[in-house]
């Protein structure tokens, strides 16, 4: 199982994402500008 919880505040907007995995494939998915980069650069640290 994989939790993750990320707050990140940016421009004056909190950022709140709670996410829970088992054993599953996990694809993130969106239009352009919904903010997947965003999110994976937050969980990898960058």
């Amino acid at each position: 199982m994989i939790k993750i919880d990320i707050r990140k505040k940016i421009a004056g907007f909190t950022l709140d994402v709670e996410l829970e995995f088992g054993r599953e494939f996990v694809a993130l998915t969106g239009t352009n500008g919904s903010g997947k980069t965003t999110l994976l650069r937050l969980i990898s640290g960058l």
